[in-house]
């Protein structure tokens, strides 16, 4: 595949020569020219912008920041501890200690993405948070920025920026997480090099089902639609309704649309058959337009997030209403769930046997290491009175 092969080249590279292959893609691909190997937005500039940031955006960075932040709390996992006579357990629950966030600037500056990976980050306690976005971004990802604390801003974009971040360079600490949206060569790049750091997931094209029996007048479903096959020409929004009448409406309405995505119609015979196929498809977004919405809620098992009642848009999803909107696709949500706090958090296991467990332990152990075959955990065992 031509992408895996010019992104392993980038990435052996950086790992070879550093800042010096860093500058020379971000020139090649990014298009800007790096002086004097300022790498890094300066402090100042930073400072600049949020002195600057407009009032009105300010009202929606507020916003968006407290409905995230409601959410993001109530997922954070916390430590714990077990003890009775013969043992003390528990797990240790700590933060990922650097991280990377990456947010796309090409033809959508998705500044909501950056919201919704760094508050959870935050309130997870990352101690070092290195935000990459292509050279010459647009003002409002560095309003937020500034607005959101962010002391680290690399000008590099694509493949390049995520070597960078993983690898580690003269100028750029090895990070041991990346997060973030980003086009295929990004994904890609987290792909190869998922495992010398972790990542959240590899996204692919966004996916909408909308679930109905027709409820919702026909403007509002059409507009659902073609919102998600917005984002390029590989995103897909599918309606699957027990309602053939509506389903011509639709049809019909949407036919002098622009559509730049997919989008698909099927008809099923009732509700539950159309639970079941959502299910197979396990869509990164559902929307639910029923008449028993929770009944409905009850039986999904494969989503990245549900959007319950015609009132709820998957818009207000998007941008910040509470839940993330960074999500598995491709049937991934069979497997993987939404970023949250828990992304950003690690836990180190513990174990104390104390002496009235020792027997039990010391022949639990020596019982399986024999049956293994592993004749010195066996020893290691044993040995202890």
């Amino acid at each position: 595949m031509e992408c895996e092969r010019v992104v392993s080249r980038v990435i052996e590279d950086i790992r070879k020569k550093g800042d010096y292959a860093l500058i020379y893609y971000v020139g090649k691909y990014d298009r800007y020219e790096i002086k004097d190997r300022k790498l890094f937005l300066k402090h100042e500039e930073i400072e600049d912008y949020k002195n600057r940031i407009p009032e009105d955006f300010l009202i929606y960075f507020k916003e968006m920041k407290k409905n995230i932040e409601k959410f993001a709390h109530r997922t954070r996992l916390e430590s714990w501890e077990y003890e009775d006579d013969e043992v003390r357990f528990g797990e240790k629950v700590l933060p990922v200690e650097k991280l990377g966030v990456y947010v796309p600037g090409g033809k959508y500056p998705l500044v909501s993405s950056l919201f919704m990976a760094f508050v959870p980050a935050k309130i997870a306690g990352c101690k070092e948070i290195i935000v990459a976005t292509p050279p010459y971004p647009c003002d409002i990802i560095l309003y937020a920025c500034a607005f959101l604390g962010v002391e680290k801003i690399l000008l590099a974009g694509g493949a390049q920026a995520i070597a960078a971040l993983a690898i580690g360079t003269e100028s750029i600490p090895k990070v041991d997480k990346i997060v973030g949206p980003g086009n295929i060569y990004v994904s890609t790049a987290k792909k190869l090099l998922f495992g010398e750091i972790d990542i959240d997931m590899i996204a692919g094209p966004t996916e909408l089902v909308i679930l109905s029996e027709g409820i919702m007048p026909c403007e509002w479903c059409v507009y659902d639609l073609l919102a998600q096959a917005e984002h390029d020409e590989f995103a897909e929004s599918i309606l699957i309704c027990t309602e053939k009448e509506y389903i011509r409406k639709i049809e019909e309405f949407i036919k002098n649309k622009v559509i730049y995505g997919k989008v698909r119609f099927i008809n099923v015979k009732d509700i539950d058959e159309g639970i079941d196929m959502l299910n197979e498809i396990a869509p990164e977004h559902a929307l639910i337009d029923v008449r028993e919405p929770y009944r409905v809620l009850d039986k999904i098992e494969n989503c990245g997030c549900v959007f319950v009642g015609s009132l709820t848009s998957p818009s207000y999803g998007d941008y910040g209403s509470g839940p993330n909107h960074i999500l598995p696709t491709s049937k991934t949500s069979r497997f993987f769930s939404a970023l949250t706090v828990r992304d950003f958090q690690k836990a180190i296991s513990y174990l104390e046997v104390k002496k009235k467990g020792l027997v039990r332990a010391r022949n639990l152990a020596w019982f399986f290491a024999e049956k293994e075959g592993l004749l010195y955990h066996k020893k290691s065992a044993e040995v202890r009175e």
